[in-house]
């Protein structure tokens, strides 16, 4: 794709790249290097590349006869106000000398050759080693031994603190396992203007009190099984012991900081279970590298047995425990179709014991969906069935189906083809031919089971689809309407469809079924009105393969 860009251009280009010593694998420089060679072929491009001065970058700078600025004259005023701020706490409580502080501060300047990181991954080490007791000799010798590669100066840390403490190796892994399992998602929280109006915040997890509860079985187990309460005193006295046990454990890859945004503005709630919401992340890219990318940290990461999918679904329920504890506490729902996708990747990221593991969670999320623990419908509109939004991910259509047949009663299989149909034209949006078939089978299904096409229904299309096609805010219609309304959502442009094959196919599909069923419909009207329907989507879209 970049080599069509700069063939296809007429204009001259500059491209940048940054951080070169970045590059964690042992042949990362030479086929980066050969790449920026390919590259100069092409006219009017020109390269500025950022990095160490490591013996295979000079090498082949001064093949290329290429200019160069030494980035540490640049910025060695501003490193020099970093470590004296970052020192100065420790030299006034005389836990180093005067002398100590200023050779510290010279020699890191000099060893860092400009790059910020190397720089604060660095004093990260020696405050390790003040706050341990370090005698001032032992700091300088720790100094100097700091290797200059990132590499190793991650698995150095790392070499030290754990090696032989297999205790403390397995919660770093733990940890550190945490941290990769990283997905975004939404809660309800006041607004900062108006603490009685309701706004949806985004949040990155893992939460520290994600993990608070993962590590703690007990504190999950009577949260979720007992239906126990905890007060924000307890919340945040157990973050707190989970923060500190990540800043020691893990030899500083990982960190904790405020990651609530609401429209870019980060929101810190002020009262005291403020931390559970505190994000973990690696302190930069280079250590989720360093860990996933590096034979150091493949090594690393294999020294813990525990399964990755007992790890994602103790980060899961670690998310139920939260949501329970937003809810007895503010009275706020956590979101469940976002909820639910997490669920879905269980069963999708591990195979047919993820599968299993997530139906066996569903009896538990259905609960919490009961008690308006999550939930994602505004006052106004009426509650989805459960069932409905589980049918929207085709690994639960099984359990769906089962479900209904063993309580006939409630919910309905016309409840959940009602509910289902709005989210039908969001999958099909994004599905291939082979899912789209699945998910007219079980529509299909749910017909043989009895679900009603002709019962006139509250229409929730209405909720969803208002400004596209100017709907009533609410309205009575049935199962079989809703069919090619959904057609008509699909192939509006407003809708942000592009109408790629496998969405025509869809239509296709849907547009034929509806046509089927309108030969058995009682009512002489909507017949004539789902045929007009069909005409305007076969009319408005090319089915032509």
């Amino acid at each position: 794709m970049l080599f069509y860009l700069f063939e296809a251009t007429e204009h001259s280009l500059c491209v940048f790249i940054d951080a070169l010593e970045e590059i964690c694998s042992s042949d990362g420089v030479s086929k980066l290097t050969k790449l920026i060679d390919d590259i100069l072929v092409f006219p009017d491009i020109k390269i500025c590349v950022t990095g160490c001065p490591e013996t295979l970058t000079v090498y082949w700078l001064k093949r290329q006869s290429a200019s160069n600025i030494s980035l540490g004259n640049l910025t060695r005023p501003e490193m020099s106000i970093y470590v004296r701020k970052s020192l100065k706490p420790f030299r006034v409580q005389n836990m180093i000398s005067r002398n100590t502080f200023f050779e510290i501060l010279y020699v890191l300047i000099d060893k860092a050759q400009g790059v910020f990181l190397w720089v604060h991954l660095s004093l990260r080490n020696l405050k390790i080693g003040i706050e341990s007791g370090d005698t001032d000799t032992m700091l300088i010798k720790r100094l100097k031994g700091l290797p200059g590669d990132l590499e190793n100066l991650y698995a150095s840390p790392w070499l030290h603190l754990n090696i032989d403490s297999p205790v403390y190796r397995d919660i770093a892994i733990r940890y550190f396992r945490y941290a990769l399992q990283k997905t975004p998602g939404t809660l309800l929280c006041e607004s900062m203007e108006n603490p009685n109006v309701l706004e949806h915040a985004t949040i990155t997890q893992p939460t520290l009190g994600q993990i608070m509860c993962a590590e703690t079985p007990e504190l999950r187990n009577a949260i979720l099984r007992r239906g126990s309460r905890l007060d924000a005193v307890t919340i945040s006295r157990d973050c707190t012991k989970i923060k500190r046990a990540l800043e020691t454990k893990c030899a500083g890859m990982l960190e904790v900081r405020p990651a609530i945004t609401l429209f870019g503005r980060r929101l810190v709630p002020k009262d005291e279970s403020s931390l559970m919401w505190w994000r973990v992340d690696f302190i930069h890219r280079t250590a989720h590298v360093f860990l996933t990318d590096t034979e150091i940290g493949h090594t690393i990461m294999q020294g813990h047995n525990t399964p990755q999918l007992e790890t994602a679904t103790k980060l899961l329920e670690g998310l139920l425990a939260i949501f329970c504890f937003l809810h007895s506490q503010k009275g706020l729902p956590g979101p469940a179709l976002g909820l639910l996708n997490q669920v879905n990747e269980l069963a999708e990221d591990h195979g047919i014991q993820g599968v299993r593991e997530a139906i066996s969670m569903l009896p538990l999320v259905e609960e919490m969906y009961r008690n308006d623990i999550i939930g994602d419908s505004h006052w106004y509109m009426p509650k989805p069935q459960f069932l409905s939004l589980l049918a929207r991910d085709t690994n639960f259509h099984s359990f769906v189906l089962s479900a209904i047949k063993s309580s006939p009663s409630e919910p309905s299989p016309t409840d959940v083809l009602r509910d289902f149909l709005p989210e039908l034209r969001t999958q099909i949006r994004f599905a291939s031919r082979d899912s789209t078939a699945i998910w007219f089978g079980f529509m299909q299904q749910l017909v043989a089971m009895g679900a009603s096409l002709y019962t006139n229904e509250l229409n929730r299309h209405s909720s969803h689809s208002t400004a596209v096609l100017g709907e009533p805010f609410v309205c009575i219609s049935t199962n079989f309407v809703s069919l090619p309304e959904t057609g008509l959502l699909l192939s509006n442009p407003l809708y942000g469809n592009t109408l790629a094959s496998p969405v025509r196919k869809s239509l296709r599909l849907l547009t034929n079924y509806a046509l089927t069923l309108a030969e058995t419909c009682p009512d002489l009207v909507r017949p004539l009105l789902v045929r007009i329907t069909v005409e305007r989507l076969v009319g408005d879209i090319d089915f032509v393969e």
